[in-house]
Order: C-alpha cells, then structure tokens, then sequence
C-alpha cells in the first residue's frame, strides 16, 4: 500500500530547508535531511502510515527536494522532473517571500511542540 500523499505542511517544511543556504549536499545522509526526515514522521498530519519504513524518509525528502530544484528558475541543473501541483503551487507562493515561508515553518514547528495549540497548521497571523 502507498503512502499519503504530501501535506501542504509537510512541502513547506522540505521547502524551508531547499532555501537554506547551508543545506550543503542533498543526499540521504545529510544531517538536514535525516533531521527533516525525523521532524515530518512526527507531524500529526497523517495518522495511518502504510509503509512505515518508507513514510518520509530521507530518500523521500531527497526526492522532495530534488523536485523543487526543477521548478527553481535560479537552479542551473535539471532536478527531478516529477514535481506535483503541490509543490508547485507552494514553490511559486514562498520563493519571493523567504521571511514568510521561514516564519510559517517555525509555526508549523512550534505547533508540533505544543499539541494543545489546534491543529489547523497552515495558517499564520501575519500581524
């Protein structure tokens, strides 16, 4: 059985770590990425986890990753081709507003931290 699909939280948090500037090399061993891997496995978007071993990944977050690079018009390189709408549609709402993107992804973060805060995490006050 197939995993979920991806969760807007979930691409704009491998998103937040695409425009990290020290992300260094994109592979599954790169401690960004085992820690992303880590961080999405305890989201409480998805309750039922088909594939347990698979469900997020590292590999899996390579491959997120991998996608955004081919939407990224400053990427020199192909990327994956298979990008979804999603990720698409996410990449092209944060890549002029980073600060934003940052913030959002802090809130999804902290939300994570603090389960008596509601479970809408998509929204943030932009006061």
């Amino acid at each position: 059985m197939r995993n979920p699909k991806w969760h807007r939280d979930e691409a704009i948090l491998v998103l937040d770590v695409y425009f990290n500037n020290n992300l260094g090399s994109i592979n599954s061993n790169n401690p960004k990425v085992v820690a992303l891997s880590e961080l999405l496995n305890r989201l409480p978007i998805h309750i039922y986890k088909p594939d347990k071993q698979k469900f997020r990944n590292p590999n899996g977050v390579v491959m997120k990753l991998a996608n955004f690079k081919s939407i990224d018009p400053n990427y020199k390189g192909k990327g994956l081709q298979a990008h979804s709408k999603l990720e698409k549609m996410v990449f092209e709402e944060f890549c002029s507003d980073i600060e934003r993107l940052h913030k959002i992804a802090n809130e999804i973060k902290l939300r994570l931290c603090n389960p008596e805060i509601s479970l809408e995490i998509s929204t943030v006050n932009n006061d």
